[in-house]
């Protein structure tokens, strides 16, 4: 890929009165954070998680949507291209990045997308209501005032049945990770250039996991576990995340107190599978389940983890959670999965990229899941989904075959196997006769970005024909046009056929 030669910085939302928030802003501008999409702050991966819960939210596809912290709109700015039908604010206090992401906007000719140059503290009612408010990489990295101003604000101008998305760091997991940051910043108190401080700081940490004086080598096993981590990071990921003023994990008990002393309680973590017991320890989720109480069983599920990161939604207080997951909910969304046959299993087993699986004890169930598997990434409705699966073995849907395939479905979705989706995007597969690229993507390949797809995911290309080829796929060229983008290639076509499947495989072609 190219060099990112866009400045993409998020993280950033405090007030202009305090002295170290210009010191902070300071190293934003030397070392830029690159900014990417979070698929889990998507409305339509919140809305589908709160319409589990029994939750009535708004539809992805007719919503309004506040970022808190939005830097030049890498997260922001392919929500506004995939949903043209909603509204969407970005607040950034730095105004070289809320110049950054209007000029990407206007290039991409967005009318429904309105990016600020803002201080947190000062927004009030005329930033109006939001059916969303997200807070993707802020919260951990500000004061705790500005943390309560974060709740406040989702509390006072999120509508009726909205939700709040808020990621922050947590304990115990960023308990050893504390050890390592604090290290690096003693070591380097006395330096002031950006990169040089961290590469001290990591030179620093490898000659404390080598010469450490821990007879039992737990010490070292932490500084080991934290160097082999931090050195698959690019800098600016290390000098925000370890180097900031501010980095305060909490645990998660006292995250939803201070969220419930602004009204808002917890709903879910964006990652459902984090949250469900059956994905853990028997023990642990009896204690978890015997406390009664959701926060507390979150809690236990911290500790045994050693959980560093959530990915928090929240709603107002008021708002009744069906917390029991019912399977015929499944029949009103869209339905993607990344699985494959697992040809060593006695059963006919389906195994997802986070190695969990699950059984398909019917033909017709494991017809259902081999379509997910073929179509993947593309989506289909409940109802298509058993109908086509029930024509594959060749007889009509039953009453308890709808009703199977659904509790399969959310099985396979409480390991975060599947997807669920309420307004998918309409995704290629390649046999376009004048394939249509992303809009957006091709830009980002263009000018050198990151290229996000159209799920809301980074598209991990690598340097190749699908590469070159996506700058072109503007559905004008059709496939004989198309194929002086193959170069030196023995056979053009297939070369062609190739790339084209690469993208769409990516999410990268719209249909």
């Amino acid at each position: 890929m190219h060099d990112h030669s866009f400045a993409y910085l998020i993280k950033h939302m405090q007030s202009r009165t305090d002295a170290t928030t210009r010191d902070v802003a300071a190293t934003y501008d030397t070392l830029p954070m690159i900014s990417q999409p979070w698929r889990h702050s998507h409305p339509d991966h919140i809305a589908a998680l709160a319409s589990l819960f029994g939750q009535t939210p708004a539809r992805p596809d007719s919503c309004r949507l506040l970022e808190i912290g939005c830097g030049t709109g890498g997260n922001l700015i392919p929500m506004a291209v995939g949903l043209p039908g909603s509204d969407f604010v970005g607040v950034d206090l730095s105004a070289v990045q809320v110049r950054a992401a209007r000029s990407m906007a206007a290039a991409l000719a967005l009318d429904n997308i309105d990016f600020q140059d803002r201080d947190l503290t000062t927004l009030g009612d005329e930033i109006g209501e939001f059916d969303y408010i997200v807070a993707h990489g802020v919260f951990s990295w500000v004061p705790a005032a500005v943390q309560d101003r974060i709740f406040a604000l989702c509390r006072r101008h999120l509508r009726r049945d909205g939700i709040a998305y808020i990621s922050h760091n947590t304990l115990p997991g960023w308990r050893q990770r504390q050890v390592a940051r604090e290290a690096m910043l003693f070591h380097v108190r006395h330096i002031d250039d950006p990169r040089a401080r961290i590469h001290a700081g990591l030179d620093f940490l490898r000659t404390l996991e080598k010469e450490n004086m821990d007879a039992r080598c737990g010490y070292r096993q932490v500084l080991k576990q934290e160097i082999g981590l931090l050195e698959q990071q690019p800098d600016f990921y290390i000098a925000h995340d370890m180097f900031e003023i501010h980095n305060t994990p909490l645990y998660f008990r006292d995250f939803a107190a201070r969220a419930d002393g602004h009204g808002l309680q917890y709903l879910s973590e964006a990652n459902l599978g984090a949250t469900v017991l059956d994905n853990y320890p028997r023990e642990t989720a009896r204690l978890a389940a015997a406390s009664g109480d959701v926060i507390e069983a979150e809690q236990y599920l911290d500790f045994v983890s050693n959980r560093t990161f959530r990915q928090t939604l929240l709603c107002h207080r008021e708002r009744d959670i069906d917390r029991y997951l019912t399977a015929d909910r499944i029949a009103g969304f869209h339905i993607a999965g990344k699985l494959r046959l697992d040809p060593a299993a006695d059963a006919v087993r389906f195994v997802g990229e986070n190695g969990r699986d699950v059984v398909a004890d019917s033909p017709l169930i494991a017809a259902a899941l081999g379509y997910l598997t073929e179509i993947w990434p593309r989506t289909v409705p409940f109802g298509t989904l058993l109908r086509t699966a029930a024509a594959r073995v060749g007889a009509a849907p039953a009453e308890h075959d709808g009703i199977q395939l659904q509790n399969t479905l959310l099985l396979a979705r409480t390991r975060n196997l599947i997807e669920l989706s309420l307004c998918p995007p309409e995704l290629g597969d390649g046999s376009a006769r004048r394939p249509l690229a992303s809009r957006l993507a091709a830009l980002q390949e263009r000018l050198g970005f990151v290229v996000t797809n159209l799920r809301h995911d980074v598209a991990a290309l690598g340097d190749g024909p699908a590469l070159r080829l996506l700058p072109l796929l503007d559905g004008r060229r059709d496939r004989q046009e198309l194929l002086a983008a193959m170069g030196d290639a023995a056979d053009p076509a297939a070369a062609l056929s190739a790339a084209l499947k690469e993208l769409a495989e990516h999410a990268l072609l719209a249909a």
